[in-house]
């Protein structure tokens, strides 16, 4: 079997490290990971560094690799519709397409699916769409703790709780 892996990140290389066990592992990477590097070569397979949020430079790279299926787990490329684009050319993938990932980078998406599923686990909230409405919106809820998540990917550094420290900080230090 041929495989490929989309992504230079842990993840993948722990993806990697598993997958170069039981196939011809081939690699999409935005930089040069030595350890996937050394677990597609040494599984037979090969690798190419490019732009791994480029739909078409992955689904191009797995036709010509002749790929059976092909994982991808990293955040951006799920966002930029790379399985889509290998769905699309009948390569099938592991991740989900771009309609499914919105849950990972869109909040309010996210929130609002919630409130369809268990509206009862959806937490209070305000949504903004303007750095200057952060102060009044954190203002609403007055002494509860708050929490602000900016709409995208974030890496998972995307929350600031804020509470009574958001008052006596200045305000620019308190947005970063």
């Amino acid at each position: 079997m041929r495989t490929l892996i989309v992504g230079n990140g842990g993840r993948e290389s722990a993806l990697a490290l598993r997958m170069a066990e039981h196939s011809e592992l081939h690699a999409f990477m935005g930089h040069e990971n030595p350890s996937i590097v050394r677990h597609a070569l040494s599984s037979g397979g090969s690798y190419v560094t490019g732009d791994a949020c480029d739909p078409e430079a992955v689904a191009a790279y797995a036709r010509a690799q002749a790929i059976d299926i092909a994982m991808v787990s990293a955040d951006e490329p799920l966002q930029a519709g790379v399985v889509d684009a290998l769905l699309a050319q009948g390569t099938r993938a592991v991740g989900p397409t771009r309609a499914g990932a919105e849950i990972e980078w869109n909040k309010v998406f996210a929130r609002s699916l919630l409130a369809e599923v268990a509206p009862e686990a959806v937490p209070t909230l305000r949504v903004v769409t303007a750095e200057h409405e952060v102060d009044e919106a954190v203002a609403s809820f007055g002494s509860a703790r708050v929490v602000v998540k900016p709409s995208g990917l974030t890496g998972g550094k995307g929350v600031k709780v804020m509470g009574r420290i958001w008052r006596i900080m200045p305000r620019r230090a308190s947005m970063r």
